[in-house]
């Protein structure tokens, strides 16, 4: 089961963020330009009329695949507050000028040994923000990783001093307040 409304809302009333993946599970980058928005807006109309307290000017939509086009990312990047697909693992620091989120993954198989070299070496570099898109845990989904793994790796990171694990939406929220600001 992939969940519905009921599960999301009761997540979400957890302090968990849901969002946006699209209508349809497709690739936005290989459909002409009038469908993939169409099933980008059916998408944000239900999140708007299901999801308690879901706004698009404060969500991240997540490109299926990770894919875009950058007219799709323009136009996009006009109703929600940010979308998220490929590219690199470090972007700027959340700011108000941030609308683009890049972000790798690694599959079908287990991702975790990807995350491993990309984490340490923004771990090593000058700073910046890590976003990294594993897919599903314990041998479920496109490149997943073990819980037991994930749950070592977010220990070790919230213990790291100047590391912050935060999801998108509340970094990006946090980054038009001001928060990072050197």
């Amino acid at each position: 089961p992939k969940g519905d409304f009921g599960l999301w809302n009761e997540l979400a009333a957890r302090g968990h963020e849901i969002m946006p993946h699209g209508y349809r599970h497709a690739r936005k980058s290989e459909l002409p330009l009038e469908e993939a928005k169409g099933l980008i807006l059916r998408c944000l109309d239900i999140f708007q009329s299901e999801l308690k307290g879901f706004s698009p000017a404060t969500a991240v939509f997540n490109y299926p695949y990770l894919a875009t086009t950058p007219e799709l990312d323009a136009w996009l990047c006009g109703l929600v507050r940010a979308t998220r697909g490929s590219g690199p693992a470090v972007n700027p620091m959340p700011s108000p000028s941030l609308k683009s989120i890049g972000c790798p993954t690694s599959g079908p198989d287990d991702c975790e040994e990807d995350i491993s070299a990309k984490l340490e070496a923004f771990l090593a570099g000058p700073g910046g923000w890590f976003v990294y898109c594993g897919h599903g845990v314990d041998g479920e989904g496109w490149g997943p990783v073990r819980s037991a793994w994930l749950e070592a790796l977010l220990a070790r990171l919230v213990n790291t001093p100047g590391v912050r694990v935060l999801p998108a939406a509340k970094a990006l929220a946090l980054g038009d307040a001001g928060a990072f600001r050197p």
